[in-house]
């Protein structure tokens, strides 16, 4: 892991850290939105790709490109991950889920075959020794048998401090005024990210989609 800690003295987000920290117990938000995912479907078919490797490459990207998704708190302190990788589940033998740690690549495809083979190739359902000292991820899941409102998640950290490793969640596309959409559900650390950065997160992301081709 490459990380630089954040100078809180001329950090333009110093009094929403301390605040949040200090009075709200570093408090996280979440909120669901819909997503637009139209040309990353035709996109996927076209190319004989899965959709949900193929989404969490692009989710991954836009939280490399917003600095809030890099943020974490480290000994109490801020610090700045120069690269996120991807910590997400995927439905392993007998309905139980497992946990796969990748690693971020930067072009899709590639790292669509590599997630695949990488998740293919685990037995071990949860390889706690691959991720549980790392903070520069995303957590990612999805529910792919439906469509929902809202989710409820509620992180237990042992040592008492959420260190901001951000949850981005969504569940299966339907249309919906000609348009194929999915719910998303992102929950993030408040003392990083506020409601207009989960509204950026949804425009790149959507953006990123519209250029595939």
């Amino acid at each position: 892991m490459s990380m630089t800690p954040i100078d809180i003295e001329r950090w333009n987000r110093k009094a929403h850290f301390e605040f949040f920290m200090s009075s709200a117990g570093s408090t996280r938000i979440g909120l669901t939105q819909p997503v637009d995912v139209t040309n990353l479907v035709s996109f996927c078919k076209k190319n004989t790709l899965p959709f949900y490797y193929s989404l969490i490459f692009l989710v991954t990207q836009v939280g490399n490109e917003i600095a809030g998704f890099r943020h974490r708190i480290v000994n109490g302190q801020p610090i700045e991950h120069d690269m996120l990788h991807p910590l997400f589940s995927d439905l392993g033998d007998n309905e139980l889920f497992k946990l796969v740690m990748a690693r971020m690549e930067t072009n899709l495809t590639e790292f669509v075959h590599k997630a695949r083979e990488l998740s293919q190739a685990q037995s071990e359902y949860l390889p706690v020794e691959n991720f549980i000292s790392r903070h520069d991820i995303l957590n990612i899941s999805c529910y792919p048998w439906g469509d929902f409102s809202g989710l409820q998640v509620k992180p237990v950290q042992k040592e008492g401090c959420d260190p901001g490793i951000p949850f981005i969640f969504w569940g299966k596309y339907h249309r919906q005024e000609g348009r194929l959409v999915t719910s998303m559900y992102i929950e993030v650390n408040h003392c990083f990210l506020d409601g207009i950065h989960l509204y950026q997160f949804k425009q790149q992301l959507e953006d990123k989609i519209c250029q595939l081709a």
